[in-house]
């Protein structure tokens, strides 16, 4: 009976618990998973949340992601759009994929050979006596000529430049970074790749050489019983 009289007297706090535990119950797992997917984890204790794996290296939601987004504010910008199509994310989501696949086969083989581009190269490439092709293109005076001075004053005012500005700034030099890199790695094969001239002949025959021809075909399956002896395996090839 004191028990039972303790419960009335307390019956307030009962019911408080009661929903607590009810809310915690449902709301639980619910939380949990909002927790894990804002965080990059999946429902494995500490397992980060990966959607593939390039050479060993795992490439992660989050990074991919981030990468992703990044990668369509790009194009907003060199399109001169304020919004794509769901085709369009779609692909540059693709691309996205492919891009991280090729920087992270490509700078195994460099790290490898020992290919970097340094400080000064790239001052070179970007405001250098002969800098890259994308400088040459896009810093232009009014006669539609490379203007070296057009980069300097541009990279002189970079501070004053809004983030969206200096970010696709940084995007570009990623870009002509990458670009160079390839350029060195293409320069060593070809110049380390030699074909001997018997087999530059033979590809040359193989591609260039053309020949006009007429033939006929009967179908096997067309010929009569009546034609062939015995009508064996070996009576239909020799008559065919």
């Amino acid at each position: 009976m004191a028990v039972i009289g303790y419960i009335r007297k307390h019956s307030a706090i009962a019911v408080i618990l009661v929903g607590i535990s009810l809310v915690a119950f449902l709301v639980g797992p619910n939380l949990i998973d909002w927790a894990k997917n804002v965080l990059g984890y999946s429902s494995g204790p500490g397992s980060k949340r990966e959607i593939g794996i390039i050479n060993g290296k795992t490439f992660s939601l989050a990074e991919f992601e981030g990468l992703s987004l990044k990668n369509v504010e790009q194009t907003k910008i060199n399109q001169q759009k304020t919004d794509l199509t769901s085709a369009e994310i779609y692909n540059i989501k693709d691309q996205t994929w492919s891009q991280r696949v090729s920087e992270t086969i490509m700078q195994e083989e460099y790290d490898k050979l020992g290919l970097t581009v340094s400080p000064d190269e790239m001052v070179d490439q970007l405001r250098g006596a002969d800098p890259h092709r994308m400088i040459r293109q896009y810093f232009v005076n009014e006669n539609g000529q490379y203007d070296p001075n057009l980069v300097v004053n541009y990279m002189q005012n970079l501070d004053n430049m809004t983030p969206r500005d200096r970010s696709q700034w940084e995007t570009f030099k990623e870009y002509i970074y990458s670009d160079r890199l390839s350029n060195k790695y293409s320069a060593l094969i070809s110049k380390g790749y030699y074909i001997p001239q018997k087999h530059a002949e033979i590809e040359y025959h193989n591609v260039s050489d053309i020949a006009e021809i007429r033939f006929v075909a009967p179908k096997f399956t067309e010929t009569a019983d009546t034609l062939v002896g015995e009508s064996t395996e070996d009576q239909y090839m020799e008559y065919y």
